[in-house]
């Protein structure tokens, strides 16, 4: 009798462990789908970050983003959220086929688990280098962990079955045939893609549609749609910039980096130091005059004289005045953006919640990744404190430094010209500017001299 109580006692402890494990999935087990709207309906790509872990993928925009817990005794690399599988369908009732890709022939092995992490079924083939789709059958209703491991190749995703009773489980292989292909392709059928996250994570999702891109960011907590509104915004390069709307206003969600203006005409790009310095038209450089990472990392330097020809955004874009910045610095603290959340207007706290967290793959000195420097000081966008307020806009700020008689600041402060001159002290030639510092909690603002090279945010007409 003793024993029969100990083995009920044990069982019974072990159904309600794996019904919290359930639980605990359940709560962390979303689907994101996207749809575009504005430009075009259509999303090509999507590149999603988790800002505080992070991490990031890019996927097809019409393939669905399965956000997952962490489950421990199956591998993480089942969770790998750089490389992408598809099971489609997915849940799935009668049979699902799997969808990967391998670069080089190899020795393939694809095994499944089961939400305990016990293998129940695995196969070996040796296949060559392309895109691989097998049919899966015969699961019993529940979930399971599929991985797929070629030499260094090793993947995996979730697989949840609906169907009713066990059959002939199975993993077939399937010459994919071009029409199957065009039909996942085209939408009608999603492709999945996994990647692991934690309740309060904060996601930033950057669309691609057709030649306009967009910026959104979320907690997610429940399956949802995320809409990108595409708004063109095309420089004198042709280079296309994402753009954010932050309350009723849209912005480049990157810097400017044009070399030209918007009716085509080269702007001036000035190089020595002290000819910059005694400039009293308009110019611009790169950081260090190096075109090459800095153009596409931290955009351009300009000085006021480029800004005030009007010219200098795109058509329908403008510099923004000090009144816009404003505007912006009153909606983010209205609406609890500040590192505390503290929502009165003579309270700035906003430096964290517009700065990038991204550590970007750039070597400025041997083994020192290019982001903000560390700081000590609470709530400032060095320090990596108030995880949920990190980057929270999206504007994803990044520290680009300036030029005045030299270059100084990258990777501790940056700078963004107003469209407003200084006229407050006569004789002074000074425009108004707003400006984020690695050690500072502000979104701060003052004025400097206009011939100094600062970055250009545009914001929509």
């Amino acid at each position: 009798m003793k024993a029969l109580c100990r083995l009920l006692r044990t069982n019974f402890i072990l159904l309600i462990l794996i019904h919290f494990t359930l639980l605990r999935l359940d709560a962390q087990d979303y689907h994101i789908t996207f749809v575009g709207t504005g430009a075009t309906d259509i999303v090509n790509t999507v590149k999603v970050e988790n800002v505080n872990r992070g991490t990031d993928l890019t996927m097809n925009g019409n393939d669905v983003l399965h956000l997952v817990a962490s489950v421990t005794g199956i591998g993480k690399e089942i969770y790998n959220s750089g490389k992408k599988v598809r099971f489609f369908p997915n849940p799935f009732e009668e049979f699902s086929r799997i969808q990967f890709e391998l670069q080089y022939p190899g020795e393939t092995f694809i095994t499944i688990f089961n939400i305990a992490g016990k293998e129940i079924v695995r196969i070996k083939d040796f296949l060559s280098a392309g895109i691989q789709t097998y049919r899966i059958e015969g699961l019993d209703h529940g979930i399971y962990m599929v991985r797929i491991k070629s030499g260094s190749f090793s993947e995996g995703g979730r697989l949840v079955s609906n169907r009713s009773g066990q059959g002939a489980i199975r993993i077939q292989y399937e010459n994919t045939k071009p029409e199957e292909r065009k039909l996942n392709e085209s939408g009608d059928r999603k492709g999945e893609v996994l990647m692991e996250y934690s309740a309060g994570d904060r996601l930033k999702f950057t669309g691609m549609g057709g030649q306009c891109s967009s910026v959104m960011t979320d907690v997610t907590s429940s399956d949802k749609t995320i809409t990108f509104d595409f708004i063109p915004c095309t420089d004198g390069d042709n280079n296309i910039y994402p753009v954010i709307k932050i309350g009723d206003q849209v912005w480049m969600a990157i810097n400017l980096k044009t070399t030209k203006y918007n009716d085509g005409t080269d702007i001036p790009m000035v190089t020595d130091d002290s000819q910059w310095a005694a400039l009293k038209t308009p110019g611009f450089c790169w950081y260090l005059n190096e075109e090459t990472p800095y153009k596409n990392l931290v955009g351009g330097l300009y000085n006021f004289y480029t800004v005030a020809t009007g010219k200098l955004c795109p058509a329908g874009w403008h510099v923004p005045s000090h009144n816009d910045w404003k505007n912006l610095e009153n909606y983010l603290i209205a609406n609890g953006y500040n590192y505390d959340e503290s929502v009165t207007t003579a309270s700035n706290k906003l430096g964290k919640a517009l700065a990038s967290t991204a550590m970007i793959a750039l070597v400025l000195e041997p083994s020192v990744p290019f982001t903000w420097e560390y700081s000590s000081e609470e709530g400032a966008v060095g320090n990596t404190d108030y995880p949920s307020k990190r980057n929270a806009t999206g504007f994803s700020a990044l520290p680009a430094g300036e030029r005045e008689s030299s270059f100084v600041g990258i990777g501790r402060s940056t700078i963004f010209w107003t469209s407003t001159g200084y006229t407050s002290t006569p004789g002074v030639v000074a425009s108004w500017y707003r400006f984020l510092g690695s050690s500072w909690y502000k979104l701060a603002w003052d004025y400097g001299s206009k011939q100094a090279g600062h970055s250009v945010r545009c914001m929509k007409n």
